[in-house]
């Protein structure tokens, strides 16, 4: 067992905290004496004990001559916890393995020369590109204050997010749409269009109880959302009715002001400006966002060059003609500029696939 071992074993107890710590990282912890791991743990949940204080305090903050692994580097700043780096110095560590550099500017290389200063030995960039691939909205949102953006999309094989000669309906089968809740649950928020909630009227919440609930948010320019929709009847979770500034001053929104919060935008040719939403939702402390729009909506994500990431879940059968395409402008022409690389691919079933390419 060697640095590799024990920084794969962080990096799958960093992804417990999915969905859970935003906007802080998923962070892992290993502790390791005489080639033995003697505790460990993760970031839980936002506000609550670091990975780093949660395996030391197995051990009664006890580890001379140990090793001490995480895949991210501790902090050493004050936030809503004290900072991890006096503690483990005074744990009695002899050194400490790191995957990556924490990107905030108040902690960012900062605990490693500390650690140095007092004699304990550094060792970091092991695994670094897992450990960056996990963090990635982390690490977008503390440099930009722009969330991760997510576009996905249930598509047939022809490319169409329809049954043929239909508004809606499901292209995938029953596992793919169990994908569908994961994957919400991991992000900070949901995005849909108006269009969306008036065709399908969904509910647009995650599920599984245990799961946490993202944020949903509503691109409605004209507030034309029904105080009867669906999605007013989860009570668990937050709903953000993004309009224009006409329609937040309206009649109706203060009467959907006790089931909604209103998030007003500028308008751009009509519609929602997209780069001041992103804005705003960073500002939010929204470092992740799923796009699970229409054609209308992907059209204009894809084509301002705002989505990080594109989750196909993709049938094998085709649709036809009739059916509604994913776009209202060809798909090619939208991602060329952009260099997309294909991350994965997995069968979600015998019929759908899973396939995520990233910028």
């Amino acid at each position: 067992m060697n640095d590799n071992f024990f920084m794969e074993r962080c990096l799958k107890l960093a992804a417990r905290g999915a969905g859970f710590v935003s906007p802080n990282p998923m962070v892992g912890c290993v502790i390791v004496k005489n080639g033995k791991i003697i505790a460990e743990g993760y970031h839980q949940k936002f506000g609550q004990a670091h990975a780093e204080i949660n395996a030391l305090k197995k051990i009664k903050f006890q580890a001379k001559e140990a090793t001490l692994y995480c895949n991210l580097e501790p902090c050493f700043h004050q936030g809503k916890t004290p900072p991890c780096v006096h503690q483990i110095i005074n744990s009695g560590v002899a050194r400490v393995v790191v995957g990556s550099l924490d990107a905030n500017p108040q902690t960012a290389g900062k605990s490693l020369a500390l650690f140095q200063k007092n004699k304990i030995q550094v060792t970091k960039n092991i695994l670094k590109d897992e450990c960056l691939e996990l963090n990635r909205s982390f690490f977008k949102w503390i440099k930009l204050k722009l969330p991760y953006v997510v576009l996905k999309s249930a598509i047939s094989l022809d490319g169409k997010i329809t049954p043929a000669g239909k508004k809606t309906g499901w292209i995938t089968g029953v596992k793919a749409r169990e994908r569908v809740q994961e994957i919400r649950a991991g992000c900070d928020a949901l995005l849909v269009g108006i269009g969306t909630v008036l065709n399908d009227d969904p509910r647009l919440n995650v599920r599984n109880k245990k799961l946490k609930q993202p944020v949903r948010i509503i691109l409605d320019t004209h507030l034309k959302i029904s105080p009867k929709a669906r999605i007013f009847s989860v009570k668990v979770g937050r709903i953000v009715l993004c309009t224009s500034k006409k329609s937040f001053l309206s009649l109706k929104a203060k009467a959907l002001g006790k089931k909604a919060t209103f998030l007003p935008v500028s308008l751009e040719g009509g519609y929602i400006k997209l780069p001041e939403l992103l804005q705003k939702l960073g500002k939010m402390g929204i470092s992740s966002l799923l796009v699970e729009g229409g054609a209308k909506v992907n059209t204009s994500f894809l084509a301002k060059g705002l989505v990080d990431e594109i989750i196909f879940h993709r049938s094998s059968q085709n649709q036809g003609p009739k059916a509604l395409k994913m776009t209202t402008k060809p798909l090619k022409s939208l991602i060329k500029k952009r260099k997309w690389l294909l991350k994965s691919v997995q069968p979600l079933s015998s019929d759908d696939f899973e396939l995520v390419y990233q910028k």
